[in-house]
């Protein structure tokens, strides 16, 4: 299960830099399976990992073509500021190999840097339409709790964009 939403705010700075501020939301739930690992009863160690980032950021884009182009590439880069909430929750295989009953969670804010490139078109004179490719960077600590001391934060995201000026 996956879900992610998002929205920006952009402003020229110039005919070929353009600055913006965004929101989004992003949510996945995995239920993991242990290859050599079953209950007593030969069904599935159930469990599920979920992992929830609220990204605020920070972008300047470069538009070679400028504004008025029909078709505007860009590149640019960024600031994020990551909200995130891990958990784990299900039953667990014990050191001694017993299965029990637990919920682990762990959440935090980290910043990392964010790369961006895409392609939008105009579809009138003031909306268009667009393709991002954008990738961020970040990790977040985690408690003893976890087998691991950090949580990847980073990945690639590809984003339908619609856009409308004022």
């Amino acid at each position: 299960e996956r879900l992610s939403r998002g929205g920006d705010w952009s402003f020229a700075l110039g005919r070929h830099i353009e600055a913006g501020a965004g929101f989004g939301y992003y949510q996945a739930t995995v239920p993991p399976v242990y290859e050599a690992w079953v209950n007593e009863d030969g069904s599935e160690i159930e469990q599920d990992l979920k992992l929830r980032i609220m990204p605020a950021t920070a972008l300047v884009r470069w538009l070679p073509r400028g504004p008025g182009a029909a078709f505007q590439p860009y590149v640019g880069g960024g600031l994020g500021v990551y909200f995130w909430r891990y958990s784990e929750t299900g039953e667990f295989l014990a050191t001694d190999e017993s299965i029990y009953s637990a919920a682990y969670e762990q959440s935090g804010t980290s910043v990392g840097p964010i790369a961006v490139f895409g392609l939008r078109g105009l579809v009138s004179p003031a909306a268009m339409i667009g393709v991002e490719g954008r990738y961020q960077w970040g990790e977040g600590d985690l408690s003893q709790d976890f087998l691991g001391e950090k949580i990847d934060l980073g990945g690639f995201s590809i984003l339908a964009t619609f856009g409308y000026r004022f």
